[in-house]
């Protein structure tokens, strides 16, 4: 998987901790690590960070959320491509696949539980009590 980075740039503040500087190497981990489905909180641990530095650095540093974006963007084309090559080759599974998404349809399952004729089922509860011997 990916490795840790451990050239975090960091400069010292007379007060408070060091500002972390996010490097075009971190940049590059940030987009391959989204594109592997990767959350923030995985992204940070990798990277070394806080998940609270990484939310602040996607607000001020555009790179950060332009790369987390790519990074899903480019995944889901190279899924979407693989389900389209399957289904031109005829596998009828990639193909049932690829129309119910692209036509939005849904596969829903519903319960229902009555009695004969649709009427409500019947219950009968009998009490018993017996003596102890």
């Amino acid at each position: 998987m990916a490795k840790k980075l451990t050239g975090l740039t960091k400069v010292k503040r007379p007060n408070g901790r060091p500002v972390i500087e996010i490097t075009d190497d971190m940049i590059t981990q940030i987009e391959a690590l989204s594109g592997y489905g990767l959350n923030h909180k995985q992204i940070s641990n990798i990277l070394g960070i806080g998940t609270d530095t990484l939310s602040r650095k996607k607000k001020s540093d555009n790179r950060v959320l332009s790369a987390i974006q790519s990074g899903k963007a480019k995944a889901a084309g190279q899924i979407g491509k693989r389900l389209f090559d399957k289904a031109n080759d005829g596998d009828m599974q990639a193909i049932m696949w690829y129309e119910k998404t692209r036509l939005e349809y849904r596969e829903t399952s519903k319960h229902e539980h009555s009695g004969p004729d649709g009427e409500p089922i019947k219950t009968h509860h009998t009490f018993e009590i017996v003596k102890p011997k």
